[in-house]
């Protein structure tokens, strides 16, 4: 703004201007100074927000090290149950080398059996041999025939144990061939167990461990009954060729009395081993029994505890989802309290800059009406 042209003025007039020009000047003054107070409020606004947002700040740290720690927490516990699970794994891998253990002993036995059969089988058709060569020289003796005709009932007796033999041969085969196929199974479960150890424990391992829970039980209460089965089939089919023998007995003479009173002492003997060996099965397989309520009491054990720590992991989480909306709500409020803060800046920039400029034009003014004033009292002199 121009200053008005005095040259043509009178002393009246230039004071008139010149106190006109002071009160605008006071008035500059005057709105400066208001400018500055509320410069000075907002810069202490300011600092109180500035304050606000460093708690702020510090409670957002706060949320994001307890969520840190909540994460943390929740992977320990997936990898204590992976880690569990494991070992119950491992446990019923080395559950299962023993089966397959006492497979290959009883299959061991099995086939020692079945070479003694061999060789009594060999042994008794020598003596068929001999007793039909004798039989063909004699002339027609009846003791000679007797004596042919009961090696070969013991011949046909011998064939009979030799195929009982070959078969439980066979059934401990199989059996061995499923116990390495469990085996191998059972390997696989644990090497995938190993490699899920960053998956954590979940329903499906609890499921599966109680199947094969009950497939084992299952196995085990059919294996004691076939062995108890065979046991007592055995002892009757003994007990049969012993009675058989000892009428053979009655009805020969004192030399075949003592023979076969002999081979009957030997079968009796031969079919107690037998017996002793099927109820040594059958109290393995009781005792295997139970282990699996062992197990099974391991197993709703091992239930319990997944349960409480899905229940601990499901609280965890919801705790963390509330630590990270209130981490948003905090950063939120945050951002507000910058675009206030920088909103309050700008304000207090504008107010300074206005400020200056009025006492910058108030005082151009002053001096220009000074001046003025000067040269009136010079003309007037």
């Amino acid at each position: 703004m121009s200053a008005p042209d005095t040259s043509g003025w009178g002393e009246p007039e230039l004071r008139s201007e010149i106190h006109r020009l002071r009160l605008r000047e006071a008035k500059a003054k005057k709105k400066y100074d208001q400018a500055r107070e509320e410069a000075s409020e907002k810069e202490d606004e300011v600092g109180r927000l500035m304050e606000k947002l460093q708690d702020v700040m510090v409670s957002l740290d706060q949320s994001r090290e307890e969520c840190e720690e909540l994460r943390q927490q929740g992977l320990g516990e997936t990898f204590a149950g992976v880690n569990s699970a494991s070992a119950e794994d491992a446990d019923e891998l080395a559950a299962v080398k023993s089966t397959l253990a006492d497979r290959d002993a009883e299959l061991a036995k099995a086939r020692d059996f079945r070479t003694k059969a061999k060789a009594k089988i060999q042994d008794l058709e020598g003596k068929l041999a001999a007793a039909r060569a004798a039989t063909s020289g004699a002339s027609g003796s009846g003791s000679g025939t007797d004596q042919a005709d009961e090696t070969a009932v013991a011949l046909a007796k011998a064939n009979r144990i030799n195929v009982r033999a070959v078969a439980k041969i066979k059934d401990l085969e199989a059996s061995l061939a499923a116990a390495i196929e469990a085996t191998a199974a059972a390997e696989a479960r644990a090497a995938a167990a190993e490699s899920a150890q960053r998956a954590g424990p979940s329903a499906e391992i609890v499921s599966e461990l109680q199947s094969r829970l009950d497939l084992a039980g299952s196995e085990l209460d059919a294996a004691a009954k076939t062995a108890e089965a065979n046991a007592k089939a055995a002892r009757d089919a003994f007990d049969a060729e012993l009675r058989d023998a000892e009428r053979r007995a009655g009805e020969a003479g004192e030399a075949r009395a003592v023979e076969a009173e002999s081979r009957a002492v030997a079968a009796r003997e031969f079919a107690d081993a037998r017996l002793k060996a099927a109820e040594q099965r059958a109290a393995a397989a009781e005792s295997a029994a139970a282990d699996v309520a062992t197990i099974a009491a391991e197993l709703h054990e091992a239930r319990t505890v997944a349960k409480n720590a899905e229940e601990k992991c499901e609280w965890n989480q919801k705790k963390l989802r509330k630590a990270i909306e209130k981490g948003k709500g905090i950063e939120q409020e945050r951002n507000e309290l910058r675009a206030q803060l920088d909103e309050a800046e700008a304000e207090v920039s504008k107010l300074k800059s206005e400020a200056a400029a009025r006492e910058t034009a108030a005082t151009t003014r002053a001096e220009a009406a000074e001046r003025a004033l000067a040269a009136a009292e010079r003309q007037k002199e």
